[in-house]
Protein backbone atom coordinates (compact mmCIF):
# COMPACT_ATOMS: atom_id res chain seq x y z
CA UNK A 1 0.00 0.00 0.00
CA UNK A 2 1.17 3.32 -1.01
CA UNK A 3 1.12 6.19 1.54
CA UNK A 4 -2.51 7.56 2.28
CA UNK A 5 -3.25 11.21 1.68
CA UNK A 6 -6.08 13.17 3.60
CA UNK A 7 -6.74 10.40 6.35
CA UNK A 8 -8.48 11.23 9.58
CA UNK A 9 -10.39 9.93 12.52
CA UNK A 10 -14.24 11.10 12.87
CA UNK A 11 -17.77 10.37 13.49
CA UNK A 12 -19.86 9.89 10.23
CA UNK A 13 -23.83 10.79 10.44
CA UNK A 14 -26.62 8.97 9.88
CA UNK A 15 -28.58 8.99 6.85
CA UNK A 16 -31.60 10.86 8.48
CA UNK A 17 -28.99 13.47 9.63
CA UNK A 18 -27.54 13.56 6.44
CA UNK A 19 -30.96 14.61 4.84
CA UNK A 20 -31.81 17.41 7.50
CA UNK A 21 -28.24 18.75 6.75
CA UNK A 22 -28.75 18.88 2.90
CA UNK A 23 -32.17 21.04 3.89
CA UNK A 24 -30.25 23.39 5.80
CA UNK A 25 -28.12 23.62 3.15
CA UNK A 26 -31.13 24.36 0.05
CA UNK A 27 -32.27 27.19 3.08
CA UNK A 28 -28.94 28.74 2.86
CA UNK A 29 -28.84 28.98 -1.00
CA UNK A 30 -32.45 30.55 -0.52
CA UNK A 31 -31.55 33.09 2.11
CA UNK A 32 -28.41 34.04 0.21
CA UNK A 33 -30.15 34.70 -2.73
CA UNK A 34 -27.42 33.27 -4.86
CA UNK A 35 -25.51 30.30 -5.55
CA UNK A 36 -22.42 31.63 -3.81
CA UNK A 37 -21.66 28.52 -1.83
CA UNK A 38 -20.01 25.31 -3.36
CA UNK A 39 -21.90 23.00 -0.68
CA UNK A 40 -20.18 19.87 0.75
CA UNK A 41 -22.05 16.62 -0.28
CA UNK A 42 -24.40 15.44 2.35
CA UNK A 43 -23.31 11.80 2.10
CA UNK A 44 -19.86 12.26 3.12
CA UNK A 45 -20.91 14.89 6.06
CA UNK A 46 -18.97 13.68 9.39
CA UNK A 47 -17.62 15.48 12.46
CA UNK A 48 -13.73 15.21 12.03
CA UNK A 49 -11.99 14.23 15.17
CA UNK A 50 -8.57 14.31 14.02
CA UNK A 51 -6.81 14.79 10.70
CA UNK A 52 -3.90 12.63 10.39
CA UNK A 53 -3.00 13.98 7.16
CA UNK A 54 -0.31 11.78 5.17
CA UNK A 55 0.29 7.95 6.75
CA UNK A 56 2.80 5.59 5.62
CA UNK A 57 1.80 2.04 5.72
CA UNK A 58 3.13 1.42 9.46
CA UNK A 59 1.94 4.45 10.68
CA UNK A 60 -1.33 3.60 9.41
CA UNK A 61 -1.86 -0.22 11.00
CA UNK A 62 -0.54 1.25 14.05
CA UNK A 63 -3.45 3.82 13.90
CA UNK A 64 -5.97 0.93 13.51
CA UNK A 65 -4.86 -1.05 16.15
CA UNK A 66 -4.75 1.90 18.65
CA UNK A 67 -7.95 2.87 18.13
CA UNK A 68 -10.19 0.35 19.75
CA UNK A 69 -8.54 1.09 22.77
CA UNK A 70 -9.15 4.87 22.82
CA UNK A 71 -12.95 3.98 22.04
CA UNK A 72 -12.86 1.54 24.64
CA UNK A 73 -12.83 4.44 26.96
CA UNK A 74 -15.66 6.14 25.90
CA UNK A 75 -19.56 4.80 26.25
CA UNK A 76 -21.98 5.95 23.82
CA UNK A 77 -23.92 9.37 24.57
CA UNK A 78 -26.12 11.95 22.56
CA UNK A 79 -25.63 15.33 20.98
CA UNK A 80 -27.47 17.22 18.97
CA UNK A 81 -26.45 18.93 15.19
CA UNK A 82 -27.69 22.66 16.05
CA UNK A 83 -27.71 26.52 14.32
CA UNK A 84 -25.08 27.93 11.75
CA UNK A 85 -21.87 29.83 12.18
CA UNK A 86 -19.30 31.34 9.71
CA UNK A 87 -15.60 31.00 9.98
CA UNK A 88 -13.85 33.42 10.24
CA UNK A 89 -16.60 35.04 11.34
CA UNK A 90 -20.86 34.87 10.62
CA UNK A 91 -20.18 38.33 9.18
CA UNK A 92 -17.82 37.70 6.79
CA UNK A 93 -17.80 33.93 6.31
CA UNK A 94 -15.68 31.71 4.19
CA UNK A 95 -17.00 28.75 5.72
CA UNK A 96 -20.47 27.66 6.43
CA UNK A 97 -21.14 24.81 9.19
CA UNK A 98 -23.51 23.42 11.95
CA UNK A 99 -22.60 23.54 15.33
CA UNK A 100 -22.26 20.62 18.16
CA UNK A 101 -24.40 20.69 20.89
CA UNK A 102 -25.83 18.64 24.03
CA UNK A 103 -22.60 16.94 24.97
CA UNK A 104 -19.69 19.08 23.14
CA UNK A 105 -18.09 18.47 25.80
CA UNK A 106 -17.88 15.05 25.80
CA UNK A 107 -17.14 15.22 22.10
CA UNK A 108 -13.68 17.43 22.99
CA UNK A 109 -13.25 14.90 25.62
CA UNK A 110 -13.40 12.01 22.53
CA UNK A 111 -10.98 14.73 20.63
CA UNK A 112 -8.87 14.83 23.69
CA UNK A 113 -7.96 11.15 24.20
CA UNK A 114 -8.31 10.68 20.13
CA UNK A 115 -5.40 12.99 19.87
CA UNK A 116 -3.29 11.95 22.77
CA UNK A 117 -3.00 8.08 21.53
CA UNK A 118 -2.21 9.28 18.35
CA UNK A 119 0.19 11.84 18.41
CA UNK A 120 2.84 9.61 19.64
CA UNK A 121 2.92 7.21 16.38
CA UNK A 122 1.98 10.12 14.20
CA UNK A 123 5.07 12.25 12.90
CA UNK A 124 4.84 15.44 12.29
CA UNK A 125 1.20 16.12 13.87
CA UNK A 126 0.58 19.46 14.56
CA UNK A 127 -2.00 20.31 17.17
CA UNK A 128 -4.80 22.72 16.63
CA UNK A 129 -7.75 24.17 18.60
CA UNK A 130 -10.53 21.85 18.05
CA UNK A 131 -14.19 23.19 18.10
CA UNK A 132 -16.76 20.35 17.39
CA UNK A 133 -18.32 20.89 14.01
CA UNK A 134 -19.91 19.57 10.48
CA UNK A 135 -18.49 21.61 7.69
CA UNK A 136 -21.65 22.32 5.34
CA UNK A 137 -19.88 24.44 2.48
CA UNK A 138 -17.36 27.20 1.44
CA UNK A 139 -17.55 29.94 -0.66
CA UNK A 140 -17.20 29.30 -4.00
CA UNK A 141 -15.53 32.54 -5.56
CA UNK A 142 -13.95 34.85 -2.98
CA UNK A 143 -15.52 38.45 -2.65
CA UNK A 144 -16.80 40.84 -0.25
CA UNK A 145 -20.44 40.64 -1.98
CA UNK A 146 -20.60 36.86 -1.54
CA UNK A 147 -18.77 36.77 1.80
CA UNK A 148 -21.99 39.49 3.01
CA UNK A 149 -24.38 37.16 1.45
CA UNK A 150 -23.54 34.05 2.94
CA UNK A 151 -23.68 36.25 6.82
CA UNK A 152 -26.65 37.11 5.63
CA UNK A 153 -28.01 33.93 4.63
CA UNK A 154 -26.47 32.68 8.33
CA UNK A 155 -27.78 35.31 10.01
CA UNK A 156 -31.50 34.94 8.45
CA UNK A 157 -31.50 31.06 8.74
CA UNK A 158 -32.38 31.11 11.99
CA UNK A 159 -32.35 27.25 12.26
CA UNK A 160 -31.89 25.45 15.94
CA UNK A 161 -31.46 22.31 16.36
CA UNK A 162 -31.11 20.23 13.58
CA UNK A 163 -30.81 16.76 14.30
CA UNK A 164 -29.72 14.80 17.51
CA UNK A 165 -28.44 11.16 17.43
CA UNK A 166 -26.32 9.01 19.82
CA UNK A 167 -22.36 8.90 19.29
CA UNK A 168 -21.71 5.15 19.23
CA UNK A 169 -18.78 5.03 17.05
CA UNK A 170 -15.14 6.04 15.90
CA UNK A 171 -14.40 5.80 12.39
CA UNK A 172 -10.76 5.96 10.37
CA UNK A 173 -11.55 7.49 6.78
CA UNK A 174 -9.91 8.44 3.73
CA UNK A 175 -11.17 11.36 1.46
CA UNK A 176 -10.44 10.61 -2.15
CA UNK A 177 -11.03 13.00 -4.77
CA UNK A 178 -13.80 12.34 -7.53
CA UNK A 179 -15.32 14.25 -10.29
CA UNK A 180 -18.12 14.12 -8.08
CA UNK A 181 -16.42 16.28 -4.94
CA UNK A 182 -14.69 14.42 -2.00
CA UNK A 183 -15.70 11.01 -1.56
CA UNK A 184 -15.11 8.89 1.84
CA UNK A 185 -13.30 5.78 2.14
CA UNK A 186 -13.93 3.58 5.60
CA UNK A 187 -10.88 1.59 6.97
CA UNK A 188 -12.21 0.51 10.13
CA UNK A 189 -15.24 1.34 12.51
CA UNK A 190 -14.37 1.23 16.55
CA UNK A 191 -17.20 1.18 18.86
CA UNK A 192 -17.48 2.80 21.83
CA UNK A 193 -17.87 -0.21 24.35
CA UNK A 194 -17.49 1.42 28.32
CA UNK A 195 -19.66 -0.23 30.36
Amino acid sequence: MQELNRTFVGIRLPIDAQQKLAEVQLTIRHKAGSDVVRFSNTAETQIVLMSLGELNTLTFENVKTTLPRVAAQFKPFPITLEGLGGTPSNLQPRFVWTAIGGNEAEVIRLHNAVERAMMPIVPGYLAVPFKPHVDLGRMKIESEANRTALGRAIKMAQVGVIYQMEVSHLELFRSTATTQGPHLLSYGTYPLTQA
